[in-house]
């Protein structure tokens, strides 16, 4: 009986440890689909994932400033004082979820006023 327990439990760990492994892929797979990056004017537009699309815009000067910071001696650093392009992205997503309730808000009191889609 006791070894009849062991193997049984040898065989769920194997199981789990295979389904853990694929698991990981799956998901990395599903994470990093149709990975794109490309290159308009002066930032850089990188896509992927497979169920939840993700996008990000890099601003080249960005970038340019981590190779010259790689070039710096050791102990020397730089930073960037005050960033706006986080302020400006996030105000157009506000801009753009306030468009979205007003039109809602606006459908909503028409038809209380109509009392009816077809008037």
């Amino acid at each position: 009986m006791a070894s009849l327990a062991g193997a049984a439990t040898g065989i769920f760990v194997a199981v789990f440890i295979v389904l853990s492994t694929l698991w990981d892929t799956v998901k990395d797979f599903v994470r990093y689909y149709n990975f794109r990056a490309k290159r308009r004017g002066n930032k850089i537009y990188i896509r992927y994932g497979f169920l939840k699309k993700i996008d990000y815009t890099i601003p080249v000067v960005k970038i340019q400033a981590l190779k010259i910071r790689q070039a710096f001696p050791e102990g020397i650093t730089y930073e960037i004082p005050f960033d706006m392009t986080t302020y400006i992205s996030e105000s157009i997503h506000h801009v753009y979820r306030t468009l979205f309730e007003a039109l809602l808000l606006v459908i909503l009191v028409v038809f209380l006023s109509l009392q009816s889609w077809r008037a």
